[in-house]
């Protein structure tokens, strides 16, 4: 049996005329992480879409664990095992944190959700002092928190996220970062869309740049710091963290 959790052939995701992502191929074996890297407008959330469910490819196919899942809906994909975390959140901040931890736990069987929330919350013990909190009145760090907690314990096979670090400081990210590798070591694939080159590179397996809808490099994340900010990201690693927002 195949170790490959994602594959991604030859896709194509046009908006009318324009096209956003062009002849993209790449594959990821189960529990790694491949790091999605590119500046604004680069094709990367398209691709985080796709493979949710919430946009269509105009073509090429996106198969997980050998299925191939191009055209499912989104629901039908996170009853598959696959997470996503989009950027700016993706929480219900008109409710409180212990009702959007319960609406995570839906997709779970009745007897699995207890113990998914006690997990969520040995990961974030704040988001257990802010149980009754309206979601809104959270940092934005602990929004976060409660965005990837939430994900991560209904035990994703593929769990993809976009701009994961977006507008967090510093320690917040090392608290993400830590419940992430949690998920790796246990199995869970990922696919990181991150505006940090260096802390993605770190964390990630393997990575790819994107430019302009097209895959411009691609290779093993340990070491490739250097090369993909001088030759790919247009420059020092701080132009780099300034250009990768999209």
């Amino acid at each position: 049996m195949s170790d490959v959790m994602l594959e991604v052939d030859d896709l194509r995701i046009c908006y009318g005329d324009a096209i956003a992502v062009d002849g993209v191929s790449f594959s990821v074996a189960s529990g790694r992480c491949l790091a999605v890297l590119g500046a604004n407008g680069a094709g990367k959330s398209s691709i985080a879409q796709a493979l949710a469910g919430l946009i269509a490819a105009d073509r090429g196919t996106i198969s997980v664990a050998g299925e191939d899942i191009t055209g499912s809906d989104a629901f039908a994909l996170a009853r598959k095992g696959i997470a996503y975390l989009p950027e700016g959140r993706g929480i219900f901040p008109g409710l409180s944190t212990a009702d959007n931890v319960a609406l995570g736990m839906r997709i779970l069987p009745k007897d699995a959700r207890a113990d998914a929330v006690d997990r969520l919350y040995s990961l974030f013990p704040v988001l257990g002092d802010r149980r009754k909190q309206q979601a809104s009145t959270l940092s934005g760090g602990e929004q976060q928190m409660l965005a990837v907690g939430r994900a991560l314990v209904t035990g994703p096979r593929l769990f993809v996220v976009d701009e994961l670090s977006l507008g967090l400081a510093p320690l917040v990210i090392d608290k993400i970062y830590e419940a992430l590798e949690v998920a790796k070591k246990s199995g869970t694939t990922m696919i990181l869309i991150e505006q940090y080159v260096e802390r993605a590179l770190e964390f990630a397996d393997d990575a790819v740049v994107m430019r302009r809808g097209e895959i411009v490099w691609s290779g093993v994340a340990d070491g490739a710091v250097d090369e993909v900010v001088q030759n790919y990201m247009g420059g020092t690693q701080s132009e780099a963290e300034t250009a990768v927002v999209q």
